[in-house]
């Protein structure tokens, strides 16, 4: 199986820490958070890496090689003017995706049985494009932003806190590359925009994630997964 890390942005909300680091460098307990990523990945069995990567991406590079010290095959995909933007990024990349691949980002760790959710996306209905993966948050963790409809997402609202929704996006999700037909070339755009679209027209499956996901793009999402380090969270379970 194959995952795309999108891990090129600037890490903003993370300065001055990401100033002269990738945000997916930064360290947890001595390490950088890709590598608790990469093991997490690789215990769910997926072996192909490409890591969408931008700024400072040359440091990611260095510190990941081709991934064959790690057992794993990594391949970069360089963010460029005309590929901003999550979707852009993703669009930039597409020469490099298989047919079916997982998506998440540079700063999640998602806990999840990655075969088991790979094979419920296959086992989905023709026109659903992508599975994302949901965890039924209930505004614990952040604002829910997904609400769904048996196996489906039927609605998805990013950054509009929504009272009525139970779910939020895990940070993962399963793509199918022909769903990168409908991403516009050349242009900066996110894939939230898209996740919305394809959840109002049905075509955006959803799959229970069992446990809570951790996120190191802000400062209390950082001090949260520290404490799950610390407190023995094991990067392969």
């Amino acid at each position: 199986m194959q995952a795309v890390i999108l891990a090129g942005g600037l890490g903003t909300r993370m300065r001055p820490f990401t100033e002269q680091m990738p945000k997916c460098l930064l360290p947890i307990h001595g390490r950088p958070f890709i590598d608790y990523q990469l093991e997490l990945l690789k215990a769910g069995g997926v072996r192909d890496i490409v890591l969408c990567v931008g700024y400072l991406g040359e440091r990611v590079q260095s510190h990941l090689g081709d991934g064959t010290s790690r057992g794993l095959h990594i391949e970069y995909s360089w963010d460029s003017p005309e590929s901003g933007g999550t979707g852009g990024a993703l669009k930039h990349a597409e020469p490099l995706l298989d047919t079916t691949f997982f998506l998440t980002w540079g700063d999640s760790y998602v806990r999840v049985d990655h075969a088991a959710m790979f094979a419920a996306h296959r086992a989905s209905t023709a026109e659903v494009v992508a599975t994302m993966g949901v965890f039924c948050n209930q505004n614990a963790y952040d604002s829910s932003n997904v609400q769904i409809g048996g196996n489906k997402v039927v609605r998805y609202v990013k950054g509009e806190p929504n009272s009525q929704f139970t779910h939020i996006d895990a940070g993962i999700s399963v793509f199918e590359r022909s769903a990168l037909q409908e991403i516009p070339s050349r242009q900066n755009v996110a894939l939230d925009q898209f996740f919305s679209s394809w959840a109002a027209s049905g075509r955006l499956g959803a799959f229970s994630v069992p446990q809570r996901f951790y996120e190191t793009g802000s400062r209390a999402g950082l001090s949260d997964f520290e404490k799950f380090i610390a407190n023995g969270g094991d990067s392969s379970a």
